[in-house]
């Protein structure tokens, strides 16, 4: 009797322990709910990203940020843009899109992601922007200019650069995609949000105390059943 009640007492401390090591490690910070495809055209990366035309719930003008440590995967998705663009973390870049006036989304058909890069990072118990950013430039001749996370214009239907953001079906916390508008285009006015498509997935890090407490549970049962 008592070995089942230390079982279940060691059950029910393990499933309170573990969400505070796995607390959800995005969040979105400000921004406007509201629908992707923007504007009057049509976003042509949802059906290879999510396989549906469908108009996609999501909010502009947010900054993503990250609380506590996690893992951090980066997906290029694809891209449509008259632009070149890049996506830089911490001022490094991880993919670029030199597009030579492409009209058509571009993607790997045989796999997606076009690529991918991991990064770890700690926020901070009280959260941290994301140091992520965006760089366009008209062609590889001219200067462009960057749009910084927690810099994100509330930009909808106009020619500010700026991006949109949909978390993944089930994965609200855990993975989202940023969709690019970076204001360029033959007319300017290029508001599908679809210029470059970067999924970000966290897996969150559990707190060493919180791996510590959970080491010393495991430590006091073995001995318990020892005994026994």
């Amino acid at each position: 009797m008592k070995t089942k009640l230390v079982f279940l007492s060691f059950f029910f401390a393990f499933f309170l322990i573990l969400p505070s090591a796995q607390a959800v490690p995005l969040s979105l910070d400000f921004g406007t709910s509201g629908f992707i495809p923007g504007g009057t055209e049509t976003n042509n990366g949802l059906v290879p990203v999510y396989g549906s035309q469908d108009t996609r719930l999501g909010y502009y003008g947010a900054q993503i940020k990250l609380t506590g440590s996690a893992d951090l995967t980066f997906d290029f998705l694809g891209f449509e843009a008259a632009w070149d663009n890049e996506f830089k973390w911490n001022g490094d870049t991880l993919f670029a899109n030199y597009a030579d006036d492409s009209e058509e989304w571009i993607a790997n058909p045989t796999a997606s992601p076009l690529d991918s890069a991991s990064r770890s990072y700690d926020g901070g118990t009280s959260g941290d922007y994301l140091p992520f950013s965006f760089y366009f430039a008209a062609n590889k001749n001219v200067d462009g200019y960057s749009l910084l996370n927690a810099e994100n214009s509330d930009a909808y239907n106009n020619e500010n650069p700026n991006f949109f953001v949909s978390w993944d079906d089930g994965m609200e916390g855990y993975s989202l995609v940023l969709w690019l508008d970076d204001g360029g285009g033959a007319d300017g006015d290029d508001d599908n949000h679809d210029d470059m498509a970067i999924r970000i997935t966290a897996r969150a890090v559990p707190e060493p105390a919180t791996m510590l407490l959970l080491g010393a549970g495991l430590l006091g049962l073995a001995a318990v059943v020892r005994r026994k």
